[in-house]
């Protein structure tokens, strides 16, 4: 597949969603190489999470404190929604940022989500193909579905308020990445979303909760992206995946 956009310099665009305690300057940093590789077929577009949360402990921050707004943005957690049981809060100011979003970034080709992220990929994905099912929403977020969405240790959304709009099953082409290791979102939990996808295409590599940035996961999703380029639907389906043995990646992401 060429690495190269269309004849007419046509690139895709492509919302980025980062995941749960994460911020957008964190993801863009981390994926860098990513967006390297794809730099002559997509246009990324990150998103900084409207919820701020508090830090996972780690062992540079290992007992972080509460969140203030007075805190730098770029070290921030963010969220997009809090879970409370099976329910997500804060959704509906999310679904208001968004659609600002939508109209001031978009339109849209496609989305890329990682974890949380992941998750949001296919409420929106499902939510442009079935507007009027989406719980809490401020409008239409565009006119037209996405060509396609990649969700990274992604799932099914659990809170019930998504019932509808899940059920009514996602058309848009869907990969799904994910961490035979991953014990964060499992890959059992995983495939609750892989579930209500009509097309999909599982990729798995052999680490844990991350999104795989080495050449061969590079190229792969270059060259996947790079398929909505060309006038050949399905062909999304047979670019060759990365070999088992360069699924290495950065864990902390």
């Amino acid at each position: 597949m060429p690495a190269t956009a269309a004849a007419s310099g046509t690139k895709l665009r492509v919302l980025v969603l980062h995941g749960f305690a994460q911020n957008s300057y964190i993801f863009k940093k981390r994926t860098s190489a990513l967006q390297k590789a794809c730099r002559n077929v997509v246009d990324f577009v990150f998103l900084n999470a409207p919820i701020q949360v508090k830090a996972f402990p780690s062992e540079a921050n290992p007992d972080p404190k509460p969140p203030s707004p007075s805190d730098p943005e770029e070290e921030q957690a963010r969220a997009w929604w809090r879970q409370i049981d099976d329910a997500y809060i804060g959704w509906d100011g999310t679904a208001r940022y968004l659609q600002q979003a939508f109209q001031d970034h978009g339109p849209f080709d496609g989305v890329l989500g990682f974890s949380q992220g992941g998750c949001l990929a296919g409420i929106l994905a499902a939510a442009l193909e079935h507007p009027e099912l989406v719980p809490d929403s401020p409008g239409v977020f565009q006119a037209r579905p996405f060509r396609f969405a990649v969700s990274v240790s992604g799932f099914r959304p659990r809170a019930p308020l998504f019932d509808r709009l899940m059920e009514a099953r996602i058309a848009t082409p869907m990969l799904v990445i994910q961490g035979r290791e991953d014990s964060i979102v499992t890959p059992a939990f995983t495939e609750t979303l892989v579930h209500v996808c009509d097309q999909v295409r599982v990729a798995e590599h052999d680490g844990g909760h991350y999104l795989p940035t080495p050449a061969p996961w590079r190229n792969f999703l270059r060259d996947f992206f790079a398929t909505f380029l060309q006038d050949e639907p399905g062909a999304w389906r047979t670019v060759p995946l990365p070999m088992a043995a360069d699924d290495n990646s950065d864990p902390k992401l």
